[in-house]
């Protein structure tokens, strides 16, 4: 790749500097230690300044590349999707009529874009490190599931129009709780919850240890999400259920399929039970199917009709 061609020659004259260097050669510490702080200030700081611990891992990655010998770049499959993806957002941005603000937009996305990269170029050099990742998952998780269950038994007010009371009857109007972090609304909050879920499937494999850790959190995680009311949470995590069920169910033996296939009947019947014994829940997730009598579904509908029509 010539990219690689000309990295090698930047690193050729800066690895003298390099070699000189002790926070050059310490660089991986800083950079994990970014990525732990981003982690953890996503619970509470505002957008803003989450993005500035994203450029300044992207900025120290970037340093490391161009100094350290041997670093390259390089794309797997999942990379190459994210790239066309960006050349998508590029063409978007140099089409629009908003240009400032589409602008403001793009360098937002390049910046998330930008911090995923260097995650995964930090997490091939320090895989021990992917654990504790997780486990820092599983505390934020904690946390945010503790402010949810108090705004939750609070019965916190809402701060602006999160549901359409307009066809409700009292009892099926739900607590939707968004936890801390900023700005606040129960649709960040759930798709964060949604996000983080695939953390306590995985970190089990990572150390066995972690076992009880990962289900404990992850159904008060699940918990929490079922709580906020995002319809497209919901969703999310219906389709994330049916690949686990499906990926699982080909992985074991035929002698556990049968066993597995009665315990997966189960926790649908147990969570059918829930939905159908739980006025609020149920209303809730049956609006998903109310088309343009729900006015959330009718603006997303809007919105789809306008894209279209561009």
């Amino acid at each position: 790749m010539w990219i690689n061609t000309l990295i090698n020659k930047i690193q050729l004259l800066l690895n003298p500097v390099y070699n000189r260097s002790y926070i050059l050669q310490k660089i991986d510490a800083l950079i994990g230690l970014n990525i732990f702080l981003l982690i953890f200030f996503s619970t509470f700081a505002q957008s803003d300044s989450i993005g500035y611990f994203a450029l300044f891992t992207i900025i120290l990655s970037f340093i490391k590349i161009l100094t350290k010998s041997s670093e390259k770049f390089e794309l797997n499959n999942a990379d190459k999707f994210l790239l066309i993806y960006l050349m998508l957002v590029i063409i978007s941005v140099a089409g629009s009529s908003l240009l400032y603000l589409s602008l403001k937009g793009f360098f937002k996305t390049l910046t998330y874009l930008g911090f995923y990269v260097s995650v995964i170029h930090f997490l091939k050099d320090n895989r021990d490190k992917i654990k504790w990742i997780f486990v820092a998952f599983c505390l934020c998780a904690c946390y945010e599931t503790f402010f949810a269950f108090l705004q939750n038994f609070g019965a916190v007010e809402e701060i602006s129009g999160w549901q359409d009371m307009t066809h409700l009857n009292p009892e099926e109007v739900m607590t939707r709780v968004y936890g801390t972090l900023q700005p606040y609304n129960p649709n960040l909050f759930g798709g964060y919850m949604l996000s983080i879920i695939p953390a306590f499937i995985t970190l089990p494999f990572i150390n066995k240890k972690m076992l009880p850790i990962a289900l404990i959190t992850g159904i008060l995680s699940v918990t929490a999400m079922v709580l906020t009311g995002c319809r497209g949470a919901y969703i999310g995590f219906f389709f994330m259920l049916i690949t686990l069920v499906c990926i699982t169910y080909k992985l074991l033996q035929p002698k556990f399929q049968k066993i597995f296939t009665a315990i997966v009947s189960l926790g649908v019947l147990i969570s059918s039970l829930i939905i159908v014994s739980t006025a609020s829940l149920r209303a809730r997730i049956f609006s998903i199917f109310a088309m343009r009598s729900d006015s959330s579904n009718s603006f997303r509908f809007n919105v789809y009709h306008s894209c279209i029509q561009m």
